[in-house]
Formats: C-alpha cells, sequence, structure tokens
C-alpha cells in the first residue's frame, strides 16, 4: 500500500465514523424519544412509573453519547493533524483508529444497555405491543 491509499482510507474511515456519530441519540419526534411519547404511552399502556424509568434510561443514554460525541470531536482533530502533516505516522494514524473504534463501541453498547433496560421494564403485552410497531416501523424505511 503506498502512502495515498493509506491516507485516503485513514480519511474515509474518520469519515464514516463521524457521520454516523453526528446521527447517535437523535429522534424523530420533535426532540423526544418515541417512548416518551403520549401516543407511545396510550398504545403501550406504560404506567407512570414505566414513563419515568424510561425517562431516566434515556437521559443516561444522553449523557453517554455527549461524551462520546466530545470524544470523537477529539479524534477527528487528529485525523485532520495526521491528514495535515509533512510525513505520515503509521503508528499514531493506528492509535487514532483505535481510539474511534472504542468511541464507536461505547455508543453502540450504550444504545444496547438502555434498549435493554426499557425492555425490561415492559410486560409480555407491551413488548409485543413495541415489536409490532417497531416492524411496521421496519417495513416502511
Amino acid at each position: 500500500m503506498n502512502i495515498k491509499t493509506k491516507l485516503a482510507s485513514v480519511v474515509l474511515c474518520s469519515g464514516m465514523v463521524f457521520a454516523s456519530l453526528a446521527h447517535t441519540g437523535s429522534s424523530h419526534h420533535n426532540g423526544k424519544h418515541f417512548l416518551l411519547t403520549g401516543h407511545a404511552a396510550a398504545k403501550l399502556s406504560l404506567t407512570d412509573e414505566q414513563q419515568t424509568k424510561i425517562a431516566e434510561i434515556l437521559s443516561d443514554k444522553r449523557a453517554q453519547m455527549k461524551a462520546a460525541k466530545a470524544m470523537g470531536s477529539g479524534n477527528k482533530k487528529a485525523f485532520k493533524n495526521i491528514v495535515e502533516s509533512d510525513n505520515f505516522d503509521e503508528q499514531q494514524a493506528k492509535d487514532t483508529i483505535a481510539k474511534m473504534q472504542t468511541v464507536k463501541a461505547q455508543v453502540l453498547l450504550a444504545k444496547l444497555k438502555s434498549k435493554q433496560q426499557i425492555w425490561q421494564l415492559l410486560d409480555e403485552q407491551q413488548r409485543e405491543k413495541l415489536a409490532r410497531i417497531q416492524n411496521k416501523k421496519m417495513r416502511r424505511n
């Protein structure tokens, strides 16, 4: 691999990661997570206690996402420095890529953890209804 190929792959990888990080934590309902809407509460027959716990779980996830985005922006600066340097430092590029992968793993872990915690709050009927809603949404996309 020549240096141009390596540099191109580093730039492309960083672009993809930061594009995915830009979408983390975004929601589709005017800044409100679906499970926090009145529509979801009615459809799933969520209790006030369930809604409160879901709000807490999603708040924790949002804080973790914010921290990951902050780390991601540091990686973006490191990528820029690598690209703009006079000499290509392969070890520095590998270290930055490893940090980027760690951030991505933290984001995925936070998402999975929050989904699992919410799933555990729901009873069997609510889980079935939520699964139907998610399947319907998947078919539309």
